[in-house]
């Protein structure tokens, strides 16, 4: 419920409330100060005594709100499901499903929730932030900077709005835009581990050693379970001095500076996740002042996404020396590099666990399938995988498979509540055409 999650005035949890609100179990369902604890038994008390739909439709709408509180997101999106049966659609009931897939890492399926939330009227900040957020996910990262400019120019004290855009801005190479909006992030909440490791990611993209360090260890800091120990590493062992080779003075060719050419720090995120990895054979032209010009790509690594960071890198982060003939710098041409990208999951044993759920997350359910059926083949006892394999199957309207891979999580974990939950989305989904959801996009 977006009052509570937001920090909204409560008026919308006070209309919700049944007419009978004296009753013990409905005060404390409709509160705002009760546990979420104690609205979800209240709640259900409700919901089992109810004789009126629409006090019923209430009733799972807050204690909706109550289970996301707890972080029990597939259990807050069966309620607000509910709810709808119940009550109809609204602008509100399709934030707030979009918020759970959200939560859920389902971001292909979130965003068509909240772009209807939107187009139904719901225009405030909290809305444009969520579809920034999501469009981040999914690489979009113009469309999601449109929204987080909505954001910002209405609430310029909106310190997730500017970390978001620094993520946006960093990921599609305006690096000093994305300083300057870390920087507004951080001065905002100081206390977020991310905005010090995606800082320190556009200071190492811009060879800012110093700063990089540490941004990366305050990062640690904060959040010691993301360990930043190889990035850390990695730039301590580039802040040596870089060998200066001799040569002509009057007639050489052009060379790096320093340590410009590592493009390490320009690697997508999302490919990243996704495990992908490859080498892009990038060509240019050093002009005769040193700078990189006319940059192409002689040979694809087979991913656009690696392709385009290689190109940013090149044309944004290179320096060299131009190329001197007779003691007079010219420009010279046709110049070729590989850029390799390698992932940091590489060899890991979460790794494959990792591109699995990212699919998923991007919507391309039938490889998120295909990766957890290898995962389950080597784990056949692990009720997550059964549990995401069948709510990726779920999201693709392959229900029966997906209530079989529920049934066999709750099997392998009995009481595995988020199976349990998702059965119950799968039996609805079946059962009414209204709930079952559309592939996105």
């Amino acid at each position: 419920m977006i009052a509570k999650r937001f920090g909204l005035a409560s008026v919308f949890a006070l209309a919700l409330v049944p007419a009978h609100a004296a009753d013990t179990d409905a005060k404390i369902c409709g509160s705002d100060t009760a546990t979420p604890a104690a609205q979800i038994a209240a709640c259900t008390a409700l919901i089992a005594a109810e004789t009126s739909d629409l006090a019923r439709g209430h009733d799972y709408e807050l204690r909706s709100t109550a289970y996301f509180e707890t972080g029990a997101f597939v259990r807050a999106l069966s309620d607000m499901q509910q709810s709808v049966a119940l009550l109809g659609e609204s602008e509100y009931a399709h934030f707030d499903i979009a918020l759970s897939l959200m939560e859920l890492h389902y971001f292909k399926r979130a965003e068509p929730e909240v772009d209807t939330a939107i187009d139904q009227g719901l225009t405030g900040t909290s809305a444009y932030l969520l579809r920034g957020v999501v469009r981040n996910q999914l690489g979009r990262f113009d469309d999601a900077r449109k929204d987080l400019d909505v954001v910002i120019s209405a609430s310029t004290t909106n310190s997730a709005a500017y970390a978001e855009r620094g993520f946006s801005n960093l990921e599609s190479g305006r690096l000093q835009q994305a300083v300057a909006d870390y920087d507004k992030a951080i001065a905002l909440d100081p206390g977020v581990a991310d905005s010090y490791y995606f800082r320190g990611r556009v200071h190492y993209a811009l060879d800012e050693f110093d700063a990089a360090l540490k941004d990366f260890r305050e990062a640690g800091r904060l959040s010691p379970k993301n360990s930043v120990d190889d990035l850390v590493a990695e730039i301590e062992a580039l802040q040596q001095p870089a060998p200066t080779p001799e040569q002509d003075p009057l007639n050489h060719p052009a060379r790096a500076v320093g340590h410009t050419h590592s493009c390490a720090a320009y690697y997508p995120r999302l490919s990243n996740d996704l495990i992908e990895t490859g080498d892009s054979l990038v060509r240019y032209d050093v002009l005769a002042d040193g700078t990189i010009a006319n940059t192409g790509i002689e040979h694809s690594s087979g991913s656009d996404r690696l392709d385009r960071a290689a190109l940013l890198c090149v044309s944004l982060h290179w320096r060299s020396t131009p190329e001197v003939q007779n003691g007079v710098a010219v420009p010279s041409l046709h110049h070729r590099a590989i850029i390799q990208f390698e992932t940091t999951y590489a060899g890991k044993e979460d790794a494959q666990a990792r591109r699995a759920a990212t699919l998923a997350g991007i919507g391309r359910y039938a490889e998120a399938v295909a990766q957890y059926d290898t995962l389950i083949l080597a784990h056949p006892d692990n009720a997550e995988y059964f549990f995401r394999r069948g709510f990726a199957k779920y999201l693709d309207g392959n229900y029966s498979d997906a209530a079989a891979d529920f049934d066999a999580a709750i099997r392998a974990q009995p009481g595995y509540d988020d199976a349990v939950a998702a059965r119950e989305i799968v039996r609805r989904a079946v059962l009414s055409p209204s709930q079952r959801p559309t592939k996105g996009i």
